[in-house]
């Protein structure tokens, strides 16, 4: 008699990244997939390893990492592509590390590329990588930058924050909004044109 041999199951997909340094240890690390929520935290370094067992393989994969107590404000994004391109990039081990796709460092850079994208599409995120793409076209890179700037400056320089996010408003509301977006340049720029620029450049 043949006798039927169990087949190791397969790992589940994980996204192994790092958050942007001025977020704090233990952020909250999340992507929403098809009514479902995956979230881990980060360690000391930064870094974390998000398991994401899913079948939603057409769905737009983001990340949001948020920071925890009185960092709540300060949500940063990263758009990764659809699950299944995903998956196939991650190779045998199902692990996609920053070798494979830098988008999963979340950074204030990355942010600005959600936001700008967000705007573009009257403030949703699109459901789709193809679709994202073709509003990240719309975007100009000096867009780009100074949103970053923006950001960086928001999450780095607690004058700043209290400047630039009125009321209960988080970093994420500040770069899916011209007006906000606007207004915060606008006050950057009157309180110390330089360091938009000294954000700009690193």
């Amino acid at each position: 008699t043949i006798e039927a041999v169990a087949l190791p199951p397969e790992p589940v997909f994980t996204i192994v990244g790092s958050v942007d340094a001025s977020l704090d240890a233990g952020a909250n690390v999340s992507v929403d997939l098809a009514g479902q929520r995956f979230s881990t935290t980060t360690d000391s370094q930064g870094r974390y390893e998000l398991e994401v067992d899913s079948s939603a393989s057409n769905s737009l994969v983001s990340l949001n990492a948020q920071g925890k107590g009185e960092q709540d404000v300060l949500i940063l994004a990263s758009a990764l592509g659809d699950l299944k391109s995903l998956k196939s990039m991650a190779g045998n081990d199902a692990r996609l590390t920053n070798n494979e796709l830098a988008a999963v460092d979340v950074t204030t850079l990355t942010t600005a590329a959600v936001g700008l994208a967000m705007i573009e599409n009257n403030g949703g995120l699109p459901s789709s990588f193809d679709e994202l793409r073709s509003h990240s076209l719309n975007v100009n890179s000096e867009e780009m930058l100074i949103a970053s700037a923006a950001l960086e400056l928001a999450v780095t320089d607690p004058n700043m924050q209290s400047m630039m996010l009125s009321g209960d408003a988080s970093t994420m509301d500040l770069v899916t909004s011209v007006e906000r977006l606007y207004h915060a340049v606008s006050s950057i720029q009157s309180e110390d044109a330089s360091k938009l620029s000294n954000a700009k450049m690193d």
